[in-house]
């Protein structure tokens, strides 16, 4: 069968056990050598697979958590992996298709003699037969959720930095000059009649013009919800002309040079304003400014910390996340 045929029902979120068999005529095989696949590396193997439609052998793997395939080293497989450009071709992510490069040369590439075939250990959705028909019928399209934790980091701060910003906004209405100048704002912004929702941006200026938080902070806001932006909406897409690779694909990556730069420009925006973090906070610079930046607007926010012993869950949550 080939690698298609049983992808569905692949569990990447656990990873793998990869290792490298010669096969002899007189004694048991054993593995020459064993490494372990993370999620990210295992989508992009079994793409690679998929992609080069790779026979395997497999396992009986109904009702069982594991499966085990065995992966002969065919001419086609050593010519997808006998060259890093010929990897990255035939995978989405140039950065990922590197990674896979070495570390399949460094599973099969250290013997005078190569190995006669890989076999790989991963887990399987415990699914019923009427359910392993009906999935397989179903459209499945992998995404690496697992490479976007900086992107996600600006997204988490930016979100709670507009939530302080609102209720410093929201607070100054108070005063009558301030709120006659939001009614002003919202009606400007108004459609047909239909009331506007205020944004980020909204609030931002709104605190600059009526001077209830100074221009510096509202400027770091600026540059934070510059970042957010180009966290949330950044994506390339490549087709095979402009790629050069056998298919068309998505690119949605934190090495994302604007996403790089806006990040830059926020923490260079903070450290202008509080001078360089101590070696002690180097480690992630963006966390320490958002947090120095947060304490400048409780001094009006007037909000208390949130201590969280432990990440919480609800039952809804887990059972959209797990």
């Amino acid at each position: 069968m080939t690698i298609n045929e049983i992808k569905k029902n692949l569990n990447f979120e656990l990873g793998a056990k990869i290792s490298s068999f010669e096969i002899p005529t007189n004694i048991p095989i054993k593995p020459l050598k064993e490494a372990d696949l993370d999620e990210r590396l295992l989508n992009g193997l079994i793409d690679i697979l998929s992609f080069n439609k790779t026979t395997i052998e497999i396992e009986g793997y109904y009702h069982s958590d594991k499966v085990v395939i065995d992966i002969p080293l065919t001419e086609r497989f050593l010519k997808t992996f006998g060259h890093p450009l010929l990897t990255v071709n035939c995978c989405r992510d140039e950065t990922l298709g590197m990674e896979l490069y070495g570390f399949i040369r460094n599973l099969i590439g250290s013997r005078d003699t190569l190995p006669h075939f890989l076999r790989l250990h991963v887990y399987t959705h415990n699914l019923s037969d009427e359910e392993l028909e009906t999935q397989g019928k179903l459209p499945y399209h992998s995404i690496d959720l697992t490479a976007f934790d900086r992107r996600a980091q600006v997204i988490g701060a930016s979100t709670y930095l507009e939530a302080m910003a609102n209720k410093v906004s929201r607070d100054s209405l108070s005063k009558p000059k301030a709120r006659e100048s939001w009614r002003k704002r919202l009606r400007n912004k108004e459609t047909k009649g239909k009331p506007y929702k205020p944004d980020f941006f909204d609030h931002i200026s709104h605190l600059k013009d009526n001077k209830v938080l100074s221009d510096n902070i509202c400027q770091a806001l600026h540059k934070l919800r510059l970042a957010r932006n180009t966290s949330a909406h950044n994506y390339e897409i490549y087709t095979k002309g402009d790629s050069a690779t056998p298919f068309d694909y998505i690119r949605v990556t934190q090495l994302d040079d604007e996403f790089i730069e806006k990040a830059t420009d926020f923490v260079r925006t903070c450290k202008k304003m509080y001078g360089a973090v101590p070696k002690a906070y180097e480690k992630n610079k963006f966390k320490r400014y958002t947090e120095l930046l947060a304490g400048d607007i409780n001094k009006i926010a007037k909000v208390e910390s949130v201590h969280v012993l432990g990440l919480q869950y609800s039952k809804p949550l887990e059972e959209i996340f797990g």
